[in-house]
């Protein structure tokens, strides 16, 4: 179920269920896929997929399946039906919990790192995480469709076992809605996408550019709330994961892994996000917004300042992470 929060105009998502959610932070010994050990802990290995909800997609050769989607057992979101008003009135105002909440594993490899994987294989969870996607909008009852990653505990990830996960819903989430109206009213005063021209500021400054390829720029933004906020930009228009095409997203595939092993080299071992930014609903077919990819390390939590207030405190100067991240060996 949805609520809505009169005080601030956002809702928030109810879901008790998520409480009761395996907690598995240990790497289990290495070994192959399926091996003793690794098999016998996480629900997302090999040999283990009875511990799953019924699989609803999967990438498939002779040695077993390479990436595999399946409903999250404890979601944050589900329902179905048809679309319904609000239910109640102010100030207790409701909505039906209509959605999906999709777990995408990346990989049989309980210990093998987004970076470590190949980038053709990388590419193939890309295109994997689009189809869902797109499956997800083709439903009239949904305005907003969330692809994220989380790894580590620090991240949120209650499994060890990279994996990503997609999460529809029938409003626009707050932070969504309030970035596609600034791009909006931006485009309407300009006739431009911001953030095209922020992306094309970046690079005459050059001095937040971390890595740039004929298809993507990754930056460290200049108003960047974490330390070492990275975003990952395409330089053809795109609103959505949708629009990028197979040049992109084969690209993408390693610039992505190229990033996160540059944190690995500045970080050491490190908790993140990385997150989807795509138009909601209202705005698939819009010019004014800009999709990107935002990997956000997670080296402190949210404290009193941030919660009362709802600004952040980074501690880390965007030129300055920027420039350690550049002269980091990435992986090749």
């Amino acid at each position: 179920m949805l609520r809505h929060d009169l005080t601030t105009d956002s809702w928030v998502l109810l879901a008790p269920s998520r409480a009761m959610r395996p907690r598995d932070t240990a790497v289990p010994p290495a070994g192959p896929p399926g091996a003793a050990g690794a098999a016998t802990r996480c629900p997302f290995c090999p040999g283990n997929e009875e511990e799953t909800p019924p699989e609803v997609f999967a990438l498939r050769d002779e040695s077993g399946w390479r990436v595999r989607v399946v409903p999250n057992r404890y979601p944050a979101i589900e329902g179905s039906g048809e679309p319904a008003a609000a239910v109640g009135a102010e100030p207790f105002l409701s909505f039906p919990g209509i959605g999906a909440h999709e777990v995408i594993v990346e990989s049989p490899h309980h210990d093998r790192e987004l970076y470590e994987q190949p980038a053709a294989h990388v590419a193939e969870v890309l295109r994997v995480l689009q189809s869902r996607q797109q499956i997800h909008e083709t439903d009239e009852r949904i305005q907003a469709v969330t692809v994220f990653r989380n790894q580590g505990r620090a991240a949120g990830a209650s499994l060890s076992h990279p994996h990503w996960q997609l999460l529809s819903a029938p409003v626009v989430p707050p932070h969504l809605a309030r970035r596609d109206g600034v791009a909006q009213r931006y485009f309407t005063a300009h006739g431009r996408p911001l953030l095209a021209d922020l992306v094309d500021a970046e690079r005459r400054a050059s001095e937040r550019i971390v890595e740039e390829s004929e298809e993507w720029v990754a930056l460290v933004p200049f108003g960047a709330r974490f330390p070492y906020e990275t975003w990952l930009v395409p330089k053809r228009p795109a609103a959505s994961l949708l629009d990028l095409d197979a040049v992109s997203i084969d690209a993408l595939s390693v610039l992505l892994p190229r990033t996160l092993s540059r944190y690995r080299a500045v970080l050491g071992k490190f908790d993140y996000n990385v997150v989807s930014i795509t138009a909601p609903g209202c705005a698939r077919r819009e010019r004014h917004f800009g999709y990107h990819l935002q990997v956000l390390p997670r080296l402190a939590s949210p404290a009193g300042f941030e919660l009362g207030s709802g600004m952040w405190i980074n501690s880390k100067l965007p030129e300055d992470a920027a420039r350690e991240l550049r002269n980091a060996r990435a992986a090749s």
